[in-house]
């Protein structure tokens, strides 16, 4: 599945600034730095479309 059949351009930045801003964190602790290096690559991951659909919005009758 491609990213930009499932994910806007909102979403798509929304994302990348995510994970500019986490690896912008100083971190001393190694186990919080495993911590977020496995955040940013879940969030790669999601910007590859593989991750599903992202759904926003929807009201709970219709879930």
């Amino acid at each position: 599945m491609l990213k930009n059949k499932v994910l806007t351009e909102e979403i798509i930045q929304s994302i990348d600034n995510t994970i500019r801003l986490l690896r912008e964190l100083k971190l001393d602790n190694e186990q919080d730095r495993k911590h977020v290096e496995g955040r940013i690559a879940a969030l790669e991951w999601i910007k590859t479309g593989q991750g599903g659909k992202i759904v926003v919005n929807v009201p709970k009758e219709m879930k």
